[in-house]
């Protein structure tokens, strides 16, 4: 008797140890400039976003979260620097890292970089706050996370006082341009947000069973990127589509969110902004 106690008890110990590697976390990373000049106001919508959407999706799938948000003077390199850090994943978690600010190029960059470097408070001719989205990237590689989601909108123009940065990548996913159309109003964060009950089994299909790397910036190299009051054009365009698929309305392919994401920009900026991406599976 006290042997099959033994058993049974081993046992469920085993399936609580299995159900417990499998729990995912959610890691939520946003910086977004709110004090910037011109752009703050979209930033601080861009951020509202983005907290709004990726709450609801996680309350949504049933995940742990941690959330890590740094606005106004938080809005800096060495708490980018430190949040990276500090950052400890799990094989089953996910990181969701957003950026909402001013961003660059280096002109004398390599013709294969794409990535943007993103502007944390610094002036003209000053490098010292600059960080390459590529930075984010390598410093995730090494966190073991399941998935990893870097979104950044933010200029990429090129500038000639701006250090290009190593960058090893591969396939960039930009495909033909969209025809051309009249610019559509942006609408605030409010008017299309969880109204009603989500695709559960779409969203789990993107954050629960993906893995690898998804990374997309607002616009391709030599472009600037392009806002409202209410927000970015390519923040906008890439929530409304999370959002039709949490309705399942569109595929709940993260390839497919982001091809949407990149003709619904150009729609948006009358073809002027065109945002890249790349998708790398494990």
């Amino acid at each position: 008797m006290k042997k099959l106690s033994t058993i049974i008890i081993m046992s469920l110990l085993f399936e609580a140890s299995a159900f417990s590697a499998k729990v995912m976390r959610l890691h939520a990373i946003a910086f977004c400039g709110t004090n910037l000049e011109y752009i703050g106001t979209s930033c601080q919508n861009d951020q509202d976003r983005f907290f709004n959407e990726l709450s609801f999706i996680a309350t949504a799938i049933g995940c742990d979260e941690e959330w890590i948000v740094c606005n106004g003077d938080s809005f800096n390199k060495s708490n980018l620097e430190k949040t990276l850090d500090e950052l400890e994943c799990a094989p089953n978690d996910v990181v969701f890292f957003y950026y909402s600010g001013n961003g660059i190029q280096a002109r004398n960059a390599p013709s294969s970089t794409w990535l943007p470097q993103m502007c944390f408070n610094s002036e003209a001719n000053d490098e010292k706050d600059i960080v390459p989205v590529s930075y984010v990237k390598e410093v995730l590689q090494s966190k073991g996370a399941r998935l990893n989601i870097i979104i950044t909108d933010c200029s990429n123009h090129e500038a000639e006082w701006v250090s290009a940065k190593e960058e090893k990548l591969s396939v960039v996913y930009n495909e033909a341009i969209a025809h051309k159309k009249r610019p559509i109003p942006i609408l605030s964060a409010s008017d299309n947000t969880n109204a009603g009950a989500p695709n559960i089994k779409n969203l789990i299909k993107l954050f629960k069973k993906s893995k690898g790397f998804v990374v997309a910036t607002a616009s391709k190299r030599g472009q600037a990127s392009y806002t409202a009051r209410e927000g970015g054009y390519f923040s906008k365009a890439f929530w409304d589509e999370i959002y039709s698929v949490e309705n399942g309305k569109s595929t709940a392919k993260w390839e497919s969110i982001l091809e949407a994401t990149r003709l619904k920009t150009l729609e948006y900026t009358d073809g002027k902004q065109e945002p890249i991406y790349q998708i790398t599976k494990k």
